[in-house]
């Protein structure tokens, strides 16, 4: 099994974390799961974990978390892939 490491700002995704097999940091992961890819803590983590080959996943809690995204914001999408 994938060890999956999750940026769990706000304890967003606390409870799909007990699913996957955890890794404690995203060096030893195969997999980085956050909430969002805009705040600089994640998205300084997102930007490592491609630059170093891990597939990097942002997991939204709703279409309204997904606004920075889009205009008039704009903000760059980083992640490999998204779920909302």
């Amino acid at each position: 099994m994938s060890k999956v490491y999750f940026i769990n700002h706000n304890h967003i995704l606390s409870d799909v974390i007990n699913n996957f097999e955890h890794a404690e940091d995203y060096l030893s992961a195969d997999a980085v799961v956050g909430w969002n890819d805009i705040l600089e803590n994640e998205r300084n983590i997102i930007l490592e974990s491609n630059f170093i080959g891990k597939v990097t996943i942002i997991m939204q809690h709703g279409i309204g978390a997904s606004r920075e995204y889009v205009p008039p914001v704009n903000t760059p999408f980083i992640a490999e892939k998204i779920m909302v």
